[in-house]
């Protein structure tokens, strides 16, 4: 097996990744963005070449919480399985009809070993954890159970109580045990050297019988662990744990500490050698995987004829379309197929829409798209007063509705505004993908977006954004554009490298560069080409070459028409035509429809387009809705501690408020000050203090960014003015205006 980790906000190589499971560990807010995603490259790469052909990738969620979130939530995510370590929580899976199977966490026995120093009794009472579990309620005996400790060590000489984790600053009675946070490589070596380890385990996970993965690392280096009793850790702990009972944490913990501190060195090592021979046999990570191998080759095997074709995914996103005109006059029913794939359609009239009088009847789909002319009675329904209601957490998953539009008729009438006349932007929030097909239409409707202030997506339906004149699709357009190519009398147009400039001999080769050669294309075997030496990124087209251009500019994003005989206005377009990303991958081999050609090179196989295509651009544009932030999002931006232009208390706070985008779901918000990242916040409702610590000056700007959650795109800037930073103080707790911790805005909102 091979394998490639991911963390929330780290994507970066995912669109370049072949995998055929895709594993997610834990719960986090941009989950359904994620797995939508992760469906939508597997699907391009393997139609594009670019992945081995086979079964769709499979989604596998391992659940180790059982409130976070709820399973009833849990299911409604487009996960094929769910792994879990409770069998309290199998079951619930289970009778929803969800794959589940049963899979404990696990330890390597390689990193959590036996560190000790050796010699001299071991006089240290460990506990690694958060205070936050205290403060949040998750952890509700643990409170207790530290202070039994503390109280238990002051009668047994020489022993300590020592703190590791995060969150423990406003605990007074903790603070002289706190010894900070614990790097993750420290851990083993911290555990081997204790005289005991106080476990703790969330209550709601006690509760569901999951064991957390204290309990297998700090029985892996043969230290005694001292953890609560309940049914799911027995079995791991069974003659090598030492126990306290929730219901009498006090004494329990009391004599626990006292049995491992009065414990022989003989049955220490042997108690020790016990619980470490059990994890490194029972519960090393070998045998997870194996459970994991075991349940993606039950998915692959009943991958036919199970769930109407879709294996064992049983919430797959709902899309619903509302039509004003027949299918046959869009080309729709090829795209509701190629759309069937991953998600479940329905289409319904506007007449059935409005004949309707279910409370709430649109609350069951993910997504929402009408289908006809702007200005239309779909249109008008969609953004009407009654139908705009809060869309941030409309859905059991926690998402929000996102909803577009497919304008057909791009006929005459749509005017300047590309049919967008007279709409604000409250107008443009009620949509967050407009779907066109003509260039004009298209460039009107981003104008006109740009001088409302909105953030609509407006993406191509039809894979080639043909021109209206062009009704055809696939070769023959690609025909009918040569001609038209020819006519303007074309000579050539000049490709260049990215950093804008033909790079010397010797140097790295550029982009435009790599991708020729990627591409097998040889100046000797086909002249139409011409590429000098190594890295010269200099390529020339000839008229009878537009495909080759349009290869090139999906695969490099930068023309320059310096030395073409084609205006720079007609330039734009054309390449508005043909440079569309909705469909194809960033390199040549991911095009779909182009295969090699014998003696060399590439050749001009097929260009395939045709109804799928406009699912599959439907599909893109449900993706950047969904991986760049909701078109209603806004970013008001405050900072406390700046008065008259000085920040004199040497520390600034600064908080924002993003309507219509929730941070850590639809992405994360940045700092910068004098064009320097600070850094990004990916928690809703936190400020950020940024202390000084003594160093004066001036911050000239003052940058605030919105990036969306799977590829960091920039979706807002905020800019503000700069500041004079003149005191040396380090805190900042009495900044004029804060007032604390905790901000509480107009409307009840709340900031840390």
């Amino acid at each position: 097996y091979t394998n490639k980790t991911f963390y929330p906000f780290h994507y970066e190589g995912l669109d370049m990744t072949c995998s055929d499971v895709v594993i997610i560990e834990g719960y986090f807010a941009m989950i359904a963005s994620f797995v939508n995603e992760v469906r939508r490259i597997d699907r391009l790469n393997k139609r594009s070449g670019r992945c081995p052909a086979g079964a769709a990738v499979k989604v596998i969620f391992w659940s180790l919480d059982p409130d976070f979130p709820t399973p009833d939530v849990l299911v409604t995510f487009d996960f094929d399985a769910i792994l879990t370590n409770s069998r309290e929580v199998e079951e619930i899976f289970k009778a929803q009809g969800v794959k589940t199977a049963y899979n404990e966490l696990a330890v390597d026995s390689q990193v959590f070993r036996p560190l000790s120093r050796g010699g001299g009794k071991k006089t240290d009472i460990v506990f690694v954890g958060s205070g936050g579990a205290i403060v949040s309620g998750a952890k509700k005996f643990l409170k207790e159970a530290l202070l039994a400790a503390i109280e238990t060590s002051k009668s047994l000489p020489d022993t300590r109580v020592v703190i590791y984790g995060s969150s423990w600053s406003s605990f007074p009675e903790f603070v002289p045990y706190w010894e900070g946070v614990l790097p993750q490589s420290d851990l083993s070596k911290v555990y081997s050297d204790a005289l005991v380890v106080l476990g703790s385990t969330m209550d709601t996970q006690r509760e569901a019988g999951m064991v957390n993965n204290r309990v297998y690392e700090v029985l892996s280096t043969s230290t005694p662990l001292l953890t609560e009793k309940f049914d799911g850790v027995r079995a791991v702990c069974e003659g090598v744990c030492l126990y306290y009972e929730v219901g009498s944490v006090w004494g329990g913990v009391k004599k626990g500490i006292e049995d491992a501190y009065n414990m022989g060195e003989g049955e220490r090592a042997e108690r020790g050698a016990k619980g470490r021979d059990r994890v490194v046999e029972e519960h090393g990570y070998d045998g997870r995987l194996q459970k994991f191998v075991d349940v993606f080759w039950e998915l692959e095997e009943g991958k036919e004829g199970e769930g109407g074709g879709r294996g064992h995914r049983k919430s797959m996103p709902k899309v619903l379309f509302i039509t004003e005109v027949g299918w046959w006059r869009w080309g729709g029913w090829g795209a509701l197929e190629a759309m069937k794939s991953d998600f479940d359609v329905e289409v319904q009239t506007i007449e059935s829409i409005a004949a309707s009088t279910a409370s709430n009847k649109w609350l069951g789909y993910n997504f929402v798209i009408g289908i006809g002319s702007l200005g239309g009675p779909v249109d008008h329904l969609l953004r009407s007063e009654e139908s705009r209601w809060p869309r941030a957490w409309t859905l059991k998953n926690l998402q929000p509705q996102y909803r577009g539009f497919v304008v057909v008729d791009e006929g005459g009438g749509l005017g300047v505004s590309g049919g967008a006349e007279g709409w604000g932007v409250e107008d443009w929030r009620c949509y967050d993908v407009i779907y066109v097909s003509a260039d004009g239409v298209k460039g009107a409707l981003e104008e006109a977006r740009r001088l409302a202030g909105a953030g609509t997506h407006v993406v191509w339906q039809n894979g080639i954004g043909l021109k209206g004149d062009l009704a055809r699709v696939g070769k023959k357009a690609i025909d009918a554009f040569i001609v038209e190519w020819r006519g303007r009398g074309v000579e050539r147009v000049k490709i260049i490298d990215e950093r804008n400039q033909v790079c010397g001999g010797g140097e790295e080769a550029g982009k435009a560069t790599v991708v020729l050669a990627s591409a097998g294309w040889d100046g000797a075997r086909d002249s139409g080409v011409v590429v000098a030496e190594a890295c010269d990124a200099t390529v020339v087209i000839g008229p009878d070459e537009v495909w080759k251009l349009y290869l090139i500019v999906v695969s490099t994003y930068h023309v320059d028409i310096t030395e073409s005989l084609i205006q720079p206005s007609t330039v734009d377009t054309i390449l508005a035509l043909i440079a569309d990303h909705s469909i194809v991958t960033r390199e040549v081999k991911g095009l779909p429809g182009w295969s090699k050609g014998g003696g060399g090179g590439l050749r001009k196989d097929k260009f395939g387009l045709d109804e799928s295509d406009r699912g599959e651009a439907i599909m893109y544009g449900m993706t950047r809705s969904m991986c760049l932030g909701r078109s209603a999002a806004d970013l008001e931006v405050v900072y406390w501690g700046v008065e008259g232009g000085t920040a004199g208390e040497g520390s600034v706070i600064f908080t924002v408020d993003t309507p219509g985008w929730v941070t850590g779901r639809d992405g994360l918000w940045c700092l910068h000050l004098n064009g320097q990242l600070v850094t990004c916040i990916q928690q809703q409702e936190l400020g950020l203090r940024v202390d000084f610590e003594g160093l004066g000056g001036r911050v000239e700007t003052v940058k605030v960014e919105l990036r969306g959650n799977v590829y960091d795109d920039v979706v807002r800037t905020w800019e503000g003015e700069g500041f004079e930073v003149t005191a040396e103080g380090r805190e900042g707790g009495g900044l004029k205006g804060w007032g604390g911790r905790i901000v509480k805005r107009e409307g009840g909102g709340i900031l840390r």
